[in-house]
């Protein structure tokens, strides 16, 4: 629920110094309002599935210097799924609370600032989306649902200091605490079920129930501390420019329970520390002709270390990874008459890490970094009632990851083999366009559109039976090759106002384990409603037409009595109707 936020930010490739961590492929800034950016407010929503929402913020002045703004965002959903075994509608339910205070100090244009934002979230959501028979009319018959619950509390502290003519000192400082209790129902089914026909399994001829669960609980403590010197003009080199230090240190600790490692064990206890010290630059300065010319660098050590024991006669696994990674970019940014136009290459990196599995061999445990080398140009226009932007790209992946499963028993829907493996290399290349323009004074057309060829080279990998199994050589996971949104915005100046936008995105492999696939759909969202000054009322509507897609698919061995490996799908949402009503407040 993205209530109270201020700004949404895509950075696309490669980040080393736009925020503290490193990001390989892009990332996304969520930036919650600060106190006095906007008007308190109010935001209620009703619709299907259950559907509940409510928001509040307001700011509330506390001296001449420090302002605070709290906000609260509430949402419960039944999640689109009936469980017919256990007559109940919400066994894939979302409860989500969100309570965020932020806090601002100011000494004016130029002087100490200070912003300190405390936070906390609570989701209560249950997991139960997935059915042996791939039905489309949403139903489950999971005896145990699973949980996917979540608690975290953080807070962060901004400080900048002017600390000379021209420079600045801003520390960020940060720490949160996350326990997660996460749970599935490992058969989707119950006894009944698996006893009818056509799969009429004998518990007592066989001598177990076929029925699986696992769950883990998880604590992630993290904190972070970030400094940097900024500064407006770099003697000898001119221009701007930053240098910073980055760490962080993140501990997780995990208690698994269940038919673990193909029933070899029924306790995993394990830890991961994690630590991160990197350090970054960037310098921009203009150029002749109106160029602009930035270039950054980051260096940054990366270290896991890994503990895991279980309660069975398996060995326990203490493993360590430890190494520096170099990324960087360089652009240069020309205006011209259709806009400005920019062109760049850099290099990012996703650190490695330590799969857990107690039976993997040694020189299987680690995985290496992956690096990638990206090159891209693009123009960003604007013409009288519109903007338009277009971006070209093409990347090189070294030791690219790849996320692999393998079913070590057949009778067994729990015994997966599950590891990141590097897969040697492979590319992307694309395009991405973005446009809108005001075709009349109360009608805006906008468009998003993204072509992408990814490849993967052919690797292998060593199955839970001992068998090896070449994957590769087609297109990575995960990776359609379109996606489109066409919309349209209509507002007349008596307040009405209408909008409807169409979708469509290709199909996609859904695994780097196997080769099924995701077909193409497309969706029609829409709505209508009214504004005033302070208020808005809008009815809304998603997947309009009820198209029915796929989004996840696993292929394993689940139905006895045969055990047949066959591809299992879950479904995206079905046609939702709401009502939403915003309101401002003036000057509360």
């Amino acid at each position: 629920m993205l209530f109270d936020m201020d700004q949404v930010e895509i950075y696309r490739g490669p980040q080393s110094t736009v925020l503290g961590p490193n990001a390989m492929a892009g990332l996304i800034s969520l930036r919650s309002a600060d106190p006095g950016d906007q008007q308190p407010q109010l935001q209620a929503s009703l619709g299907g599935d259950g559907l509940v929402e409510f928001g509040a913020a307001m700011n509330v002045p506390l001296t001449q210097k420090w302002t605070a703004r709290l906000s609260y965002g509430g949402q419960r959903a039944d999640g689109f799924r009936d469980n017919v075994y256990l007559d109940a509608d919400d066994t894939n339910g979302r409860r989500e609370q969100t309570l965020r205070a932020k806090l601002h100090y100011g000494e004016g244009n130029g002087g100490r600032q200070a912003k300190v934002t405390l936070f906390h979230s609570r989701a209560d959501n249950g997991y139960d989306a997935w059915a042996p028979d791939n039905n489309e009319t949403f139903r489950t018959y999971s005896d145990n649902p699973g949980r996917d619950e979540q608690e975290t509390s953080a807070v962060s502290v901004r400080w900048q200091e002017p600390i000379g003519a021209e420079l600045d000192l801003l520390s960020i400082s940060s720490a949160s605490v996350t326990d997660v209790d996460y749970s599935f129902d490992g058969d989707w089914g119950n006894s009944d079920f698996w006893a009818a026909a056509p799969y009429q399994y004998d518990s007592l001829a066989v001598g177990y129930a076929y029925q699986f669960f696992d769950r883990t609980l998880r604590q992630r403590t993290t904190w972070t501390q970030e400094i940097r010197l900024l500064t407006d003009h770099l003697p000898g080199l001119g221009g701007d420019g930053v240098v910073g230090v980055y760490a962080k240190r993140l501990t997780e600790q995990d208690a698994a329970t269940g038919y673990l490692f193909g029933g070899d064990a029924a306790v995993l206890d394990s830890q991961f520390d994690v630590n991160n010290l990197a350090l970054y630059s960037q310098w921009q300065r203009p150029l002749a002709a109106g160029r602009r010319l930035l270039i950054n660098l980051r260096a940054d050590r990366h270290g896991t270390d890994y503990d895991g024991s279980t309660d069975a006669a398996l060995e326990a696994v203490r493993f360590s990874t430890d190494g520096w990674l170099l990324g960087g970019r360089m652009a240069i940014h020309q205006p011209t008459r259709l806009g400005q136009l920019f062109v760049a290459v850099s290099r990012g990196y996703r650190p490695g890490g330590i799969n857990q599995h107690p039976r993997l061999q040694a020189a299987k445990r680690p995985y290496e970094a992956e690096t990638v080398w990206n090159v891209e140009a693009g123009l960003h226009a604007a013409v009288e009632g519109g903007r338009a932007s277009i971006t070209l790209f093409h990347a090189r992946r070294r030791d690219q990851q790849v996320e692999l499963s393998s079913q070590s028993d057949p009778g067994d829907p729990n015994s997966f083999v599950l590891l990141t493996a590097n897969a040697g290399a492979g590319w992307n290349s694309g395009a991405e366009v973005e446009a809108s323009y005001r075709l009349l004074q109360s009608l805006r057309l906008r468009t998003t559109a993204g072509l992408l060829a990814t490849h993967t080279d052919r690797y292998s990998f060593d199955t839970a039976q001992g068998q090896r199994l070449w994957l590769g050589d087609r297109e990575s996971a995960h990776a359609p090759t379109y996606s489109i949104r066409l919309g349209a915005d209509y507002e007349h100046r008596a307040g009405w106002l209408a909008t409807v936008t169409l979708s469509a995105t290709d199909g996609f492999f859904y695994s780097d384990s196997h080769n099924n696939q995701a077909e193409a759909h497309q969706q029609v969202h829409g709505g209508v409603g009214y504004r005033a000054d302070h208020w808005m009322l809008q009815l809304w509507g998603r997947n309009l037409l009820d198209d029915r897609f796929t989004t996840r698919g696993f292929s394993f061995a689940l139905e006895p009595p045969d055990y047949q490996e066959r591809l299992y799908v879950t479904h995206g949402d079905p046609r939702q109707i709401g009502i939403t009503l915003r309101t401002s407040l003036g000057s509360l």
